[in-house]
């Protein structure tokens, strides 16, 4: 195997537009976590990972009335963000959407959320921080956390020369999960 083709890389240009590269030993990747309250920064984070969506999923074909359903929707959302936050996660990452009813929930739960995070990014975390991927939340149990190191999101300016039309300067957002406990991946 080519050690090219194992190791993401993600570039960012300094204001003099010369490349900088540094060896991250975790992953890097280009995610921001759902809510600016939420923590973005933690040191040594317990992790869960789960496949999906975390949504109501309601009946079809059956007539009900707008009240029961929001109600059913808001019980359902808080037994499952109850049952995740039973493993004491410090950070969630979601395969597909997340509820916003579950967003305000998690956020409460002081647990940070990554939403829409692409499959094969999530192998690549679960991998490195000896997390498994949890199909849904009946599934879920202790043996499914990872961690690592430090988890941070770092904000950096993606081209100095560009504006953008607010007359902001476009800026690229990362994640990182740095200090993974198995030496399976770097960035």
């Amino acid at each position: 195997m080519e050690f090219k083709s194992w190791v993401p890389n993600t570039n960012l240009s300094k204001d003099t537009g010369d490349l900088v590269s540094v060896v991250v030993k975790g992953v890097v990747c280009k995610k921001n976590v759902a809510h600016r309250r939420m923590t973005s920064k933690v040191d040594k984070p317990r992790m869960l990972i789960l496949g999906g969506a975390l949504e109501y999923q309601r009946v079809i074909n059956l007539l009900s009335s707008v009240d029961t359903l929001l109600q059913q929707e808001t019980d359902h959302l808080k037994m499952a963000v109850a049952k995740i936050a039973s493993f004491k996660p410090d950070i969630l990452l979601v395969e597909k959407s997340v509820s916003r009813y579950a967003q305000e929930y998690l956020l409460a739960k002081d647990i940070t959320l990554v939403l829409n995070v692409k499959r094969s990014l999530l192998e690549r975390i679960a991998r490195c921080t000896g997390t498994q991927i949890v199909p849904s939340i009946d599934h879920l149990s202790s043996q499914k956390l990872g961690y690592c190191e430090i988890f941070h999101v770092e904000k950096f300016p993606e081209d100095l020369t560009r504006v953008s039309q607010g007359g902001k300067k476009p800026v690229k957002t990362l994640m990182f999960f740095e200090g993974c406990p198995k030496p399976l991946g770097c960035t």
